[in-house]
């Protein structure tokens, strides 16, 4: 293992350990659901800009307050101080995860330095999440930190990938991002703007979203709607975040029963605006490249969704205008 590999190695175990640190009276069992999301450009067979993400999250039951949950000591009362969350009637909830993100320039091939086009850089993410809901509406802070540059091992990740599905090998990857550490604060506000059908049968609805971001790795706002339809909807606020927003906000039902054992699709349209994103403009403090789409983000994600069981998963893929890939 390389000197860069362990690194990063102890890096994860130090987020994983920060993120699970406990209060000594939390420890009573709040049940949670796990969560596991990948984004990749081999749903879309192409494998430029923004190339692959892996999450694995876990997203708590419901709370009346944060104290019940795994959440370090010190950052209850903070946590306790927040807008809107920790209003009267309200079901309160914390998540957790881990991801790591990959993004390439559109030609893999060249292993020159190619500007005004995305730079290589692998990041490796934690996220810590307070939020609440009700039947309408959810709101949820998300404080993220992590770091981009070789110690993330994008390189050696999307390598080992492209080997083991006989893909074509990156050869620039000695031109990506320096080792900068990453802390950004994100609020993301969704609500429900119709319902459909039924909870128990068929069914669906359609969910109003708008966020925004701050900090070194992006700062944008957000505005999209969302329609999911299918068998025994949960009356969750379940869609895809904000770029590079927590995959399990949302997640949560409002009532325990609804969505069991149900199965449904989602499409997602929304539009970004950018004041800054590490990933296109390179380092904070280094020469930064250029790139024309920086000002926009406009994807439609579209995919499904299988909530059965305390493990979820969601597949999905990412068309748009190029911006990310």
């Amino acid at each position: 293992m390389t000197r860069t590999a362990i690194r990063s190695v102890a890096l994860l175990v130090v987020m994983a350990g920060w993120s699970f640190v406990m209060d000594g009276q939390a420890q009573t069992a709040v049940r949670g659901t796990v969560f596991f999301s990948v984004d990749n450009d081999l749903f879309n067979g192409s494998d430029d800009h923004y190339s692959s993400g892996v999450q694995v999250g876990w997203v708590s039951g419901y709370l009346n307050d944060y104290a019940e949950a795994p959440v370090p000591s010190f950052l209850i009362n903070p946590a306790r101080a927040l807008p809107r969350v920790n209003a009267e009637g309200r079901q309160r909830f914390v998540s957790y995860s881990l991801s790591h993100r990959i993004f390439t320039p559109n030609d893999i091939t060249d292993s020159n330095f190619i500007p005004n086009d995305m730079p290589y850089s692998g990041l490796l993410l934690a996220t810590m999440t307070a939020g609440a809901q009700d039947a309408q509406r959810m709101d949820a802070f998300s404080v993220i930190a992590g770091l981009v540059g070789p110690s993330a091992m994008g390189k050696h990740v999307q390598r080992s990938v492209h080997r083991a599905i006989g893909s074509a090998e990156p050869q620039g990857w000695h031109h990506q991002l320096r080792n900068e550490p990453l802390l950004n604060f994100d609020y993301e506000h969704r609500w429900r703007m119709a319902e459909f059908g039924s909870r128990r049968s068929w069914g669906g609805d359609v969910i109003g979203q708008a966020a925004l971001a701050a900090g070194n790795l992006l700062t944008n706002g957000t505005l999209g709607i969302g329609a999911r339809w299918g068998w025994r909807v949960s009356d969750d606020f379940g869609l895809p975040p904000q770029f590079f927003g927590e995959e399990t906000i949302g997640s949560r039902p409002f009532t325990s029963t609804a969505g069991s054992n149900g199965a449904w699709l989602f499409v997602l349209v929304n539009g970004s605006a950018f004041a800054n994103a590490i990933f296109w403009d390179g380092n904070t403090f280094e020469d930064s490249h250029l790139d024309s789409l920086r000002s926009r983000d406009r994807p439609c994600l579209h995919g499904c969704e299988d909530p059965v069981g305390p493990v979820g998963s969601v597949l999905r893929d990412r068309s748009d205008d190029g911006s990310v890939g």
